[in-house]
């Protein structure tokens, strides 16, 4: 997506008091990288680029140079002119970021995404219903070529077996892997294991990852919540997204965008993001998910989304 060229002249907000961040800590097995052997993996069946106990290791700060860009992009300013661009009475706009209105959502946001077992981002679910509640599971890292056999699927069946077949897929996928993994232990940065040692490593990282698929992938009843919708399709695409999170920007311009365009745009389904800023490594993402709900107060939500995740 182009920048728009944005004049240099706005009015400043002023920075806000940063709300302290969480001192609550989930852990995710599948979000702890063995290596670099083992990073395609752990996020193909994790789906979570960024969780609550890990740090971007400085996948933010590659570019920083100019403004509104890398991490500048949050800067005081940019909330401004992003809304400028987007031709949003500026004044109303303001009111509603220094008054952080939607904090209090943010925060039943992040209690919803706990309850279904989010633990990083982006968290990616996939349902059927046409009402508030729909019966979904959670899919991990996904391709479009696989989100489209999935919603295939979904136009004629249940979520069970649906869910059966994504299960399934992914624990044979595991055994696809598992040269990957034996790998990776066997190399000096996994301990340079050998004999009974490796084969016991091996066994046992295939046995943990297959469990999680066993109980972290299963059908659960769902919400939409607070969350913002496009489309009315009665399939339902269901994303937990933190704004600061590169995985997540990510994953908006690349699988997001053609998901969108295949089964949003066409009538299949409907998309939903949800607010999850992960504050303790993010201390900005709280902020960018009030902007943009203040954004969305004049109905441009997903056009001031874009603006956040671009990538410059």
């Amino acid at each position: 997506m182009a920048k728009e060229k944005i004049e240099s002249a706005v009015v400043k907000t002023p920075k806000k008091n940063k709300k302290p961040a969480s001192s609550k800590v989930l852990i995710n097995a599948g979000s702890i990288l063995l290596g670099g052997v083992l990073i395609s993996i752990v996020i193909f069946f994790s789906g979570n680029g960024i969780s609550l106990d890990s740090k971007d290791d400085g996948e933010t700060t590659a570019e920083v140079a100019g403004e509104c860009t890398g991490e500048n992009r949050f800067g005081d300013a940019c909330y401004d002119q992003y809304a400028q661009s987007l031709d949003l009475d500026l004044e109303k706009f303001q009111e509603c970021v220094e008054g952080e209105k939607y904090f209090d959502v943010i925060d039943k946001e992040l209690s919803a995404g706990e309850t279904y077992g989010v633990q990083g981002t982006p968290s990616f679910y996939i349902g059927k219903g046409k009402g508030d509640e729909f019966d979904g599971f959670y899919v991990g890292g996904i391709r479009v070529q696989e989100l489209e056999t999935l919603v295939g699927k979904l136009e004629s069946e249940d979520i069970a077996s649906v869910n059966k077949y994504w299960t399934d897929y992914l624990k044979n996928s595991l055994k696809e892997y598992e040269p990957q993994v034996r790998e990776y232990y066997a190399s000096a940065e996994g301990g340079a294991l050998t004999g009974e040692a490796l084969d016991s490593a091996v066994t046992t990282y295939i046995n943990e990852q297959t469990t999680n698929v066993n109980t972290e992938y299963v059908v659960q009843k769902l919400s939409v919540g607070d969350g913002l919708t496009q489309g009315d399709g009665e399939i339902v695409m269901m994303e937990f997204s933190d704004y600061e999170c590169p995985y997540c920007q990510s994953f908006a311009n690349d699988i997001l965008v053609e998901a969108k365009e295949k089964f949003v745009d066409t009538g299949k389904a409907r998309y939903i993001y949800r607010d999850f800023p992960l504050e303790s490594i993010h201390p900005n993402a709280r902020f960018a998910s009030n902007a943009a709900r203040c954004a969305g107060d004049q109905g441009k939500y997903f056009e001031y989304h874009d603006k956040l995740f671009e990538i410059n």
